[in-house]
């Protein structure tokens, strides 16, 4: 049942990227720069409101990017797992690397046809470190899994 789960979650999570892309730049940065302000609001320090927006406006940017780079990583995360669960040992990083390149570019691709979104070289190469961190983490944690029965 475990494996069938994880790649639910995997398809479950190509969608949500897909959806998320789908949404027009307006509404994609109001969401960022909300749950940027809960999180600055969390923070022990306490800020005046124009603290608050200029700290938010500020780290918008990286953060979105940072959005890219852990979706991605996350989608390798449940693409590897899915792999291997299903079978797909030998080669699973290379195998969920290249499909999450290729989906990164597709993605870029989508968002061209989204209201006030483009296509982006950069966003489609953090999307591609985000999958390659993901891959790498889980094959050197296979690795020291294996290395430690042995």
């Amino acid at each position: 049942m475990k494996k069938y789960l994880i790649g639910i979650l995997f398809v479950f999570w190509i969608i949500f990227i897909f959806l998320s892309s789908g949404e027009s730049l307006t509404t994609s940065n109001h969401q960022s720069i909300m749950l940027l302000t809960r999180i600055v609001q969390t923070l022990p320090i306490s800020f005046s409101s124009s603290s608050i927006e200029k700290i938010v406006l500020f780290f918008n940017l990286p953060f979105r990017k940072l959005a890219h780079f852990s979706v991605f990583c996350i989608l390798s995360v449940l693409g590897y797992s899915s792999f291997r669960f299903f079978g797909f040992s030998k080669k699973s990083a290379l195998f969920v690397f290249l499909f999450c390149v290729f989906y990164a570019i597709l993605d870029e691709a989508h968002q061209l046809f989204v209201v006030g979104r483009s296509c982006r070289i950069i966003d489609c190469c953090i999307d591609m470190l985000g999958s390659l961190f993901g891959c790498m983490m889980l094959d050197y944690y296979n690795f020291l899994k294996n290395v430690s029965r042995n």
